[in-house]
């Protein structure tokens, strides 16, 4: 799916990937990553947490530097948890939660994203969540929720680096009209990350969502 602000989004994808390249030898493994693989079945919804409030599991972390310092990929997990925050208030706002629906609006959804790119929230609903489809269903039910990777990007200061996140998000609603069948729903997002203060904030995205019927 192309995104809203295709020119902006190319430039930043080009100069990450030029960044990336120059800098191979700088690539840092974060702790989480030299404790081991991700686990089996990581990422799939525990049946005793909340399904109106997402919980993702975080997979790869990997800090590129422009400097090679060791340090970037310690200093990679310190911002993780941040991270996580935004996505699980992302999911949280467009998928998971009817009380923040708001008949296909999602007004809280722009409040993760810079305000640069807010403007482009609107124009896109369709693919960043529910929107429309949230008139049908009475509720969504998360089944694999699963940060795949984040990549930090750091230059001169260690504590302002630039993050890139990709996302799965698997799910069943149910369906407000009665005998409709359940619907499958499968959501992946890219987000690029610039940091605002202490947070995170998305500064660019390219997402992709799939709704299918299924029996129930």
């Amino acid at each position: 799916m192309r995104p809203p602000f295709k020119h902006s989004l190319v430039a930043l994808w080009t100069a990450l990937a030029l960044f990336a390249g120059a800098c191979t030898s700088g690539e840092q493994p974060s702790s989480e990553e030299e404790a081991g693989q991700q686990q089996e079945g990581e990422g799939e919804q525990s049946q005793e947490e909340d399904p109106r409030a997402a919980s993702f599991a975080m997979g790869e972390i990997r800090a590129i530097d422009s400097r090679d310092r060791p340090e970037s990929g310690p200093k990679a997990t310190e911002h993780d948890d941040k991270v996580r925050a935004l996505v699980n208030g992302y999911y949280t706002v467009a998928f998971l939660d009817p009380a923040k629906w708001a008949e296909g609006t999602h007004p809280e959804l722009a409040n993760f994203f810079t305000e640069e790119a807010k403007g482009h929230v609107g124009p896109r609903l369709s693919v960043l969540a529910l929107a429309d489809l949230s008139d049908d269903l009475t509720s969504v039910r998360p089944e694999k929720q699963l940060i795949d990777r984040l990549n930090y990007y750091f230059d001169e200061d260690l504590n302002n680096p630039i993050g890139m996140v990709t996302t799965t998000f698997e799910a069943t609603g149910t369906p407000s009209a009665e005998g409709a069948e359940p619907v499958k729903i499968v959501h992946h997002a890219t987000f690029w990350l610039q940091k605002e203060g202490d947070n995170f904030r998305i500064s660019a995205f390219d997402a992709n969502i799939d709704v299918q019927s299924q029996a129930g």
